[in-house]
């Protein structure tokens, strides 16, 4: 192979390798929100969410969602009270993950339009999970949303998804409340 061959084949296999890293990284927020709510008037929240199901997992995931909104939340000046008080506005969370597969094709070009064929293209495939974190507040006068915040992460595992539970609703909660 010549040296202009083996810098192709090394930046291809560059390239395989930094996909999934690039496709592992960062988060996505999408935000919606009832322009007419006046977010200047609430004050309290309670939880009307509870774990899907009582496995100690679920239960573990509700406490983690609980107390990183809590905290946040209260950097903005929300209290948060208990489930038979009065509030202003009614906090629920929606979880999920979804495995999915990316399969990348690695082929070798040694000039235009002349492929190495001295092998088949590989095929490298990558296991990864995305999960879903939803966060919503309904006004409990009306109990309309006025707030809904989604995040999507991804990593190569569920554990890890599971780690990154705290960082996602802080990312989610930086655009509450709207400015």
């Amino acid at each position: 192979m010549t040296s202009r061959a083996i810098r192709r084949a090394s930046t291809g296999l560059l390239v395989a390798v930094a996909l999934p890293a690039a496709l592992l990284a960062g988060m996505k927020i999408d935000v919606l929100y009832d322009h007419a709510a006046d977010f200047s008037s609430f004050r309290t929240y309670r939880w009307v969410t509870t774990p899907l199901n009582e496995t100690p997992e679920a239960q573990l995931l509700d406490k983690r969602v609980k107390a990183a909104s809590d905290a946040e939340l209260a950097e903005r000046g929300l209290t948060r009270v208990e489930p038979d008080q009065e509030a202003d506005l009614l906090a629920t969370y929606h979880v999920g993950t979804e495995e999915n597969l990316l399969i990348e094709g690695v082929r070798f070009e040694l000039a235009p339009h002349v492929v190495w064929t001295g092998a088949d293209p590989v095929g490298v495939t990558h296991r990864y999970e995305i999960g879903t974190l939803v966060l919503d507040f309904a006004d409990a006068g009306t109990e309309k949303i006025v707030w809904s915040g989604l995040v999507q992460a991804r990593a190569r595992t569920l554990q890890q998804l599971r780690e990154k539970v705290e960082k996602a609703v802080v990312k989610v909660l930086r655009e509450f409340p709207p400015k």
